[in-house]
C-alpha cells in the first residue's frame, strides 16, 4: 500500500507537510505532478478524525436507510427482475460507499463479470484508494505513478465504474477542510500539553552546604518524581519544596471554542448545515430523523448522483446481457417514505391558502422541508393566494 514517507510516522501531516503536498498535486501534468501525497494525507485525516467518521455515516444513512427498486413497464418486468438479481450485491456496495465521491472528489470501482444463473453479473473486485485517483482537466483518472495517469473513458465502462463530483480538482470536501483538521489536531495536542502544565512546577530549595551531598541530592530528585507521579514524598528538613503555578486554568476555553468551530465547519460542509451532529435514534422514523440532519439540497444531490451512477451500471449490464447497444428499458430509483413526498405537503399548503389561514413562514417552510429565502415576511397571510 502506498504511504507518503513525510507523514508515515506521524498522526497527521503538519501545515508545512500539507503545503508541500498541495504543491505537488497542483503541478501541471508532465512537470512532476503527483497527487498521491495530498490524497494520502486526506485519507489519514479522515481515518483519524472521529467527527468526520460520524458525519460520513450520517450522510451514508441518508441514502441507505431507504429502499430501492427497478422501475419497468409490465412487458419488461421479468428482465428487470433478472437484472436486479444480477446487480443487487454491487448496487448495495455502491449505495454504502457513495459518500466517498463527495468526500474525496471521486470513486472508482474495478469490476469483474462472473457467470450466474441470470447471466454475467458485475462484481466489484476492489474500490480504488483515494491516492489512486486524480483529475486532469476535470476528468477522473487513475494514478499509476508520478506523472503517470490513465484518463477513464467509455472504453473502460466494462472494467470500471466511476463517479465524480462537480469540482475540477480532486480532493472533494476533504480538501476544503484539511487545513482546519490539521490545526484542530495541533490544537488538541497543545491542549494536552497545557493541561499537563496546570499541575504547576515543583521547586526544591536547599542551602549551599547540601550541594556537595550527592546522597541528599539524589533523595531530593526521587522525592520530586514521587510528587509528580504519586502526590507524596518523604524528605529531610534541609530541603524545601515549593509549588509554582505556570499557567492559568481560565485559558482553557479558547481550545474548546476553536475545536467547536472546526466541528461546525465540518458539519456545514458534509451535511449542508452548521448544527452539530446529535446521536441517531432508532425506530420506524429513524430514516426521517436522518433526513432532518441533512439539508434538502445536499440530500437531493446525493439521490440524483447515486441514481445516475447505478443506472449507468444497469446500462452496461444490459448491453452485456442483451448483446446490443440499446437503451436499458428499466431504471433504478430510491423509494422515499410517504411522509417525505413533497407533493402531498404542497396540497396541504394549498388548502391553507384557500382558507386564507395565516401561518408563520418558519413553520410553513419547515413543513415543506425547504429553506426559507431572505425577504419572506414573518407571517404569511395568503393575500395574493
Amino acid at each position: 500500500m502506498y504511504a507518503w514517507e513525510a507523514v508515515k510516522k506521524k498522526i497527521l501531516p503538519t501545515v508545512e507537510d500539507w503545503r508541500r503536498a498541495v504543491q505537488l498535486a497542483e503541478r501541471p501534468a508532465g512537470e512532476g505532478r503527483d497527487p498521491r501525497p495530498m490524497m494520502y494525507s486526506l485519507w489519514r485525516i479522515a481515518e483519524t478524525d472521529d467527527e468526520i467518521e460520524g458525519l460520513v455515516l450520517t450522510r451514508t444513512v441518508g441514502v441507505t436507510a431507504f429502499g430501492w427498486r427497478l422501475v419497468a413497464d409490465p412487458e419488461v418486468q421479468q428482465q428487470a427482475e433478472s437484472a436486479q438479481r444480477r446487480c443487487e450485491e454491487t448496487i448495495r456496495r455502491l449505495l454504502s460507499t457513495h459518500v466517498h465521491t463527495v468526500q474525496f472528489g471521486g470513486s472508482i470501482y474495478e469490476l469483474q463479470w462472473e457467470l450466474s444463473a441470470d447471466g454475467y453479473r458485475p462484481v466489484i473486485v476492489r474500490q480504488l484508494e483515494p491516492w489512486e485517483m486524480d483529475k486532469i482537466d476535470g476528468r477522473l483518472c487513475i494514478v499509476e505513478g508520478e506523472d503517470q495517469f490513465r484518463v477513464l473513458s467509455e472504453d473502460d465502462r466494462q472494467r470500471y465504474i466511476w463517479d465524480s463530483d462537480d469540482r475540477q480538482r480532486i480532493g472533494g470536501i476533504m480538501r476544503k477542510v484539511a487545513l482546519h483538521c490539521i490545526l484542530k489536531m495541533e490544537n488538541i495536542l497543545e491542549w494536552h500539553n497545557y493541561n499537563r502544565k496546570l499541575k504547576g512546577l515543583i521547586l526544591a530549595l536547599y542551602d549551599e552546604f547540601i550541594a556537595d551531598d550527592q546522597r541528599e541530592l539524589e533523595n531530593a530528585r526521587q522525592i520530586l518524581r514521587n510528587l509528580v507521579q504519586h502526590n507524596y514524598g518523604l524528605s529531610s528538613r534541609d530541603i524545601e519544596y515549593q509549588f509554582k503555578e505556570i499557567v492559568s486554568g481560565h485559558g482553557t476555553s479558547s481550545f474548546e471554542r476553536f475545536t467547536d468551530r472546526v466541528d461546525r465547519k465540518l458539519a456545514k460542509n458534509f451535511l449542508g448545515q452548521s448544527g452539530t451532529q446529535e446521536p441517531l435514534k432508532y425506530g420506524s422514523r429513524a430514516a426521517l430523523q436522518v433526513l432532518q440532519m441533512i439539508s434538502a439540497d445536499v440530500h437531493y444531490s446525493d439521490i440524483m448522483r447515486v441514481e445516475s451512477l447505478i443506472n449507468r451500471l444497469l446500462q452496461v449490464d444490459y448491453e452485456i446481457y442483451s448483446g446490443t447497444q440499446e437503451r436499458v428499458p428499466y431504471r433504478f430509483e430510491l423509494v422515499l417514505p410517504e411522509e417525505m413526498q413533497l407533493g402531498e405537503r404542497i396540497q396541504v399548503a394549498e388548502s391553507l391558502a384557500s382558507m386564507r389561514l395565516p401561518i408563520y413562514a418558519d413553520d410553513l417552510y419547515s413543513f415543506l422541508e425547504l429553506r426559507k429565502p431572505d425577504g419572506v415576511p414573518e407571517v404569511i397571510t395568503w393575500q395574493e393566494a
